[in-house]
């Protein structure tokens, strides 16, 4: 959660905007000062698309992890500055990814819909191409807004001078990045009777969860890096390993790929991640649902395999529990005009993680 808080100055046209940040019970506050701490209080129209945003990408999280190990289990937005105590492993560097493109495909949709204030998307981009019979129109002003926006209420507090920070850094601009890479293009032709003439073209945002499966690809892929001799532009090395992404127990052991600067869309981290089976003792994923591998209504392999990756492969077994769920059933229109349903009763099995 970011919870804003509006501070006028003697000024009115000034305005301190403090957000403050609570992750698994902790509490950052953190002043928002790059971009908001002395803008016009215009600027604070947006923080409900920040927020918005940010629900929006930690949303997408719990549905990219749901059947694995670590289902984001950050309830609030771990949209942080320094974050000095937290590890940045491939897992928060997905999270922070996806927050910063939830808060990038926020801001443009509601500046190309027109709901922001200030968001000039009134110029439309309309170029005709020399030699070809087809015209540029759309709002690319809405995309550069909202990076703009993102870079100042997300990267305002990082130092990348530390390593941490810059690879925080990198990563925000990863998720911004994914805005990008994955806007669609549409045309449209015109000319008499159907013919196509001439067309005219635009981008598109995609539905998020393209997004989220976008980074999703780029987690599985993330990079390992090891600063040599200070920071970037300086040399970078980074790693990858064979197969599945590893845990801190995997003992599979890292080969470097490479040596140099960062693409701008991958992920990076820094620490390599705990075991998710443990958690301050206990087991992690005691009691989470799971899905049989023959269910025909898995969507995915990782809901087929979900029983083996969350139970058995952290020592639980799968237990079969039956429950009846009353649902509404056999509905009906009567003339005129009414539905009448009937209440049913449905016999349904749930799976889950248990020590017996």
């Amino acid at each position: 959660m970011i919870l804003i808080f509006v501070d006028d100055d003697d000024d009115d046209d000034v305005v301190v905007v403090v957000v403050v940040v609570v992750i698994s019970g902790r509490v950052i506050k953190e002043t928002v000062d790059n971009l908001l701490m002395s803008a016009p209080k215009a600027y604070i129209a947006y923080s409900d698309s920040i927020v918005a945003g940010s629900r929006l990408g930690i949303e997408e999280c719990g549905h990219q992890f749901m059947w694995e190990k670590w289902n984001c289990p950050i309830q609030k937005s771990p949209i942080l500055t320094h974050g000095a105590f937290l590890p940045v492993t491939r897992e928060l560097a997905f999270a922070r990814a996806i927050c910063s493109a939830g808060v990038t495909y926020t801001l443009t949709r509601n500046c190309s819909s027109g709901l922001l204030h200030d968001c000039d998307c009134s110029s439309r981009q309309k170029t005709v191409h020399s030699g070809k019979q087809w015209t540029w129109a759309g709002c690319k002003e809405s995309f550069d807004f909202a990076i703009k926006v993102s870079r100042g209420f997300l990267d305002n507090r990082d130092d990348s001078r530390d390593a941490k920070a810059f690879v925080n850094l990198h990563n925000n601009e990863a998720g911004r990045q994914s805005i990008r890479r994955t806007l669609s293009q549409l045309c449209k032709c015109h000319g008499v009777s159907g013919s196509c003439t001439t067309k005219t073209c635009w981008k598109q945002l995609p539905d998020f969860r393209v997004v989220g499966d976008y980074l999703k690809n780029k987690y599985k892929r993330a990079l390992l890096a090891d600063f040599q001799n200070g920071l970037p532009p300086r040399e970078v090395i980074t790693y990858k390993y064979n197969g599945r992404a590893p845990s801190s127990s995997s003992g599979i052991r890292a080969i470097a790929i490479h040596t140099g600067r960062l693409k701008q869309t991958s992920l990076v981290y820094l620490d390599q991640s705990p075991d998710y089976c443990k958690r301050n003792g206990t087991h992690a994923t005691l009691g989470r649902r799971c899905v049989r591998s023959r269910d025909p209504n898995a969507e995915s392999n990782a809901e087929k395999k979900s029983c083996s990756t969350l139970c058995r492969q952290c020592g639980l077994r799968v237990r079969r529990t039956t429950i009846t769920v009353e649902t509404i059933c056999d509905c009906k229109f009567h003339w005129c005009c009414f539905v009448q349903c009937q209440n049913c009763v449905e016999t349904r099995h749930l799976l889950t993680c248990s020590l017996l």
